[in-house]
Formats: C-alpha cells, structure tokens, sequence
C-alpha cells in the first residue's frame, strides 16, 4: 500500500506512513509549495490508496483536481477559503 506525501512538510506526514505500515511515496512540491494536481496525477500507481495533501504556510492545495481525493492535512493551514469551504471547521 502506498500513500502520496509531499517532501515539503514536517517529518510526520510520512513517518506516520511508514509506522502503520504503508509506504511513503515523496512527491515535489510547486512554485506555491504544495503539491500540484500534475505531480500528484504521475505519482498514481495500482498501489496508491490515498493521497496526503498539506496545505502548507498559508497557500491551500489545489483540491479541485480530481486526482485529489482525499481530505488533507491542515496542520499548516491558517483556516484559508478554497471555493467551496474553509479547509478546516
């Protein structure tokens, strides 16, 4: 089982992974520092059963991409408007 972590985040995003057994799959981040739908759309494999998301220093991930479909990590995340909903309540 492999989940999609970005490499700029804190150290548990993915050591969290690798403790409950899956496998951690680092992808680069954008201009933005978050993950892009491009990226995250090359990192898909059969194995894949989730992606991790974080929202990281005040930028939100685009999350109206299709190929994100898991609800993200908002540690890093100051309470910013996506178009549909605060990304945390």
């Amino acid at each position: 089982m492999k989940l999609i972590v970005p490499t700029l985040t804190f150290c548990s995003t993915a050591s969290v992974v690798a403790h409950l057994g899956a496998r951690p799959v680092l992808v680069n981040v954008g201009e933005d520092f978050n993950v892009t739908p491009q990226v995250i759309e090359s990192a898909i494999t059969s194995r894949t059963k989730a992606i991790v998301p974080v929202h990281f220093a005040g930028q939100a991930c685009d999350l109206d991409s299709p190929c994100v479909w898991s609800r993200g990590n908002t540690a890093e995340s100051g309470g910013e408007l996506t178009d549909i909903s605060p990304l945390f309540s």
